[in-house]
């Protein structure tokens, strides 16, 4: 009949208290043991002590207590069994295979390199887009749809300083500031007058100014 009492209180001890009896009986002490096993001082105090939400999560919970049982010689499948038994890291509605415990710092960590692969996305986009995006062009003079009985009109604008301007298929200076000006001789009624800019490897930016010349004295 004794033999069964003293049974039945073994049986009742907790895991903790299981764990620590084990060690003490070896003589050895739980900084030694932490040592032994690299594992975080305060985690194996914390099985010891039953405070088992103080662990990383429920798999770390299995690993330290599967290292610590053979450590110390235990059978870990009855301490695990027990912990199952008890509901350890069990959320409610069952789920051996969820726990409370969310990696926030992974998440953090993953959402940081996403951030930085779009960020590095978005400048690249607006390098390209700078590449091939047309070169600003302004032309001042002449207006379009003007009306001269001038032989020749002064065509003058700005764009970048780094555009190659061509009127008419004639390449045209561009001054520091991005200013150009030239002269064209215009032929009796409608002139169709081209002028572009263009980058290197940018698309070209064209702007046309219809000028017709009415030499008639008469009218």
């Amino acid at each position: 009949m004794t033999f069964f009492t003293a049974t039945k209180i073994v049986k009742s001890k907790t895991i903790g208290e299981k764990l620590k009896e084990i060690r003490q009986e070896k003589n050895i002490s739980l900084s030694k043991a932490a040592k032994d096993l690299n594992i975080a001082y305060k985690y194996l105090e914390a099985l010891e002590r039953n405070q088992f939400s103080q662990l990383p999560g429920r798999t770390y919970f299995k690993n330290f207590l599967k290292r610590y049982c053979q450590y110390l010689r235990l059978d870990f499948s009855q301490l695990w069994r027990q912990a199952r038994e008890l509901g350890y890291f069990e959320p409610k509605g069952g789920g051996l295979g969820k726990t409370y415990f969310f990696p926030w710092r992974k998440v953090f960590r993953l959402a940081l390199i996403v951030i930085i692969f779009l960020a590095i996305f978005i400048f690249l986009a607006w390098r390209v887009e700078q590449i091939f995006r047309p070169p600003y062009l302004h032309i001042i003079e002449p207006i379009d749809g003007l009306i001269t009985s001038q032989g020749e009109i002064r065509i003058y604008g700005q764009s970048l300083k780094e555009a190659d301007i061509v009127i008419n298929n004639k390449a045209i200076f561009v001054d520091n500031q991005g200013f150009f000006e030239t002269k064209i001789d215009l032929q009796k009624g409608l002139n169709l007058i081209k002028i572009s800019a263009r980058k290197r490897y940018s698309r070209e930016n064209v702007v046309n100014r219809r000028v017709l010349l009415n030499d008639d004295k008469n009218q």
